[in-house]
């Protein structure tokens, strides 16, 4: 995979998350849980892909179009993925790699 978003449900009830026209493949994100009194949010990997044409259901560069519902509403948004700013293939440096990027 080329890459990912992580989306975490921080919210005390179960979480429906759409991404242009399409719900997401993790399904229904639970609401966040106390495990052995600690809070602990749970968390989605959702991929990452180039083009338009392959975004139902993912993040694209470009204008992405955001539903998330809930027992209580739903809400919508626009969120911008800038694709030059965080490209999908970036190569990593090693921590010893002292040749200028």
């Amino acid at each position: 995979m080329a890459g990912s978003v992580s989306i975490l449900n921080v919210y005390s009830q179960s979480l429906v998350v759409s991404l242009n026209g399409m719900q997401i493949a993790a399904g229904t994100i639970p609401a966040w849980s106390l495990d052995g009194g600690l809070y602990r949010p749970n968390v989605a990997a959702v991929p990452r892909v180039l083009n338009a044409s392959d975004a139902p259901g993912k993040f694209f560069n470009g204008n992405n179009s955001v539903a998330l519902q809930w027992i209580d509403g739903m809400f919508f948004a626009s969120l911008k993925i800038d694709g030059a700013a965080l490209p999908l293939n970036r190569a990593r440096r090693h921590p010893g790699d002292l040749t200028k990027a």
